[in-house]
């Protein structure tokens, strides 16, 4: 792994990183494979960029960005500097750029191989892939009573939790149902609501004795609706779900099901500035409630938990999460 000054996301398939002695990498998400390139193959990048982009690029000054983005790392390595204040822009690249990119002949050597199992956990090593079936039952409830019966419920339901029940939940408060794109980048909709339609939360998992699932923690896909498996430690799965029990303020059994959400401040930020924090947070507490209203149609035992302390959840979960704002979490028996 080279020294990095920064990197940006350049998609959810590829990452520029920028070398402290100046080089620069493609890094493609899904395999890893670093391809070095030149500044004026990144220049390549904006042109493919500028052809295939059908917004106009926005840009916003801020000091305390936390990601330069393409256009800054560009600025900082021709002119040497490596500056904290750079301006703002959202760039987007389709499979068809790509295509193009490496047509142009702008790579030193490699190829840009696209993603097709696309999510938003980078960070994560994947170790195996499980979907998760689309719901196709509908609930006998009315609106009216869903709403009336949302409560916590902190003891486990006689029939248990399964992986239907546990897709049902996600398919309903997190799967994406339609993409597209603003000034400021990615926009997606999804049964619950987000500020500016980014929604920058992400979910990962913990699962234990759950039907059809084997123990461990997970990232959920809310492209694919599908489970990856970051890492199937039964023994950590326990120690995460017996956390996130012990702060329900009662002395309940261990969950089955532990969700945590988390999220990257830098894709909010860009639209937000300095509300970009609290936007988070109303958007986790949006997602809490579609859990709560879904939970209350299927009759499950759920509650939301919000005081676990950042420290000891840090300690016990994968490193993918821990360069992530964590939000809270909600959990099911």
């Amino acid at each position: 792994m080279p020294e990095l000054t920064f990197a940006y996301e350049l998609t959810g398939d590829l990452v520029i990183e920028i070398g402290a002695k100046g080089e620069i990498n493609l890094v493609v998400v899904e395999t890893g494979e670093r391809t070095r390139v030149t500044l004026d193959a990144l220049s390549c990048v904006l042109d493919v960029l500028d052809d295939d982009s059908q917004n106009k690029r926005k840009c916003l000054d801020h000091s305390w960005f936390p990601r330069l983005t393409l256009m800054g790392a560009i600025r900082s390595v021709a002119n040497g500097t490596n500056s904290t204040q750079t301006r703002v822009c959202d760039l987007s690249i389709t499979e068809q750029a790509c295509l193009r990119l490496a047509q142009k002949g702008g790579l030193i050597s490699g190829t840009i191989p696209v993603k097709k199992n696309r999510h938003r956990h980078a960070d994560a090593d994947v170790q195996c892939v499980i979907p998760m079936s689309r719901p196709d039952s509908k609930t006998e409830r009315s609106f009216e009573e869903v709403c009336m019966s949302r409560r916590s419920v902190r003891e486990p339901t006689k029939s248990g939790l399964t992986h239907l029940t546990l897709s049902y939940l996600l398919y309903y408060s997190c799967k994406v149902q339609l993409s597209g794109h603003d000034s400021f980048g990615e926009t997606v909709r999804k049964c619950s609501a987000s500020g500016g339609a980014k929604h920058p939360v992400v979910i990962y998992m913990a699962l234990r004795n759950l039907q059809g699932i084997p123990d461990g923690f997970y990232a959920y896909n809310d492209y694919s609706h599908s489970l990856l498996a970051i890492d199937l430690d039964s023994e950590m799965a326990e120690r995460l779900c017996s956390l996130a029990s012990s702060r329900t303020g009662q002395r309940v059994s261990v969950c089955s099901v532990a969700l945590f959400g988390f999220a990257d401040i830098g894709p909010v930020a860009a639209k937000y500035t300095d509300t970009a924090l609290s936007i988070l947070w109303k958007d986790f507490g949006c997602l809490t409630q579609q859990f709560y209203l879904v939970g209350a149609s299927q009759d499950l035992a759920c509650c939301a938990i919000g005081g676990i302390p950042k420290r000891k959840l840090m300690k016990l979960a994968p490193s993918c999460v821990k360069h992530l704002e964590f939000l809270g979490a909600f959990i099911l028996w």
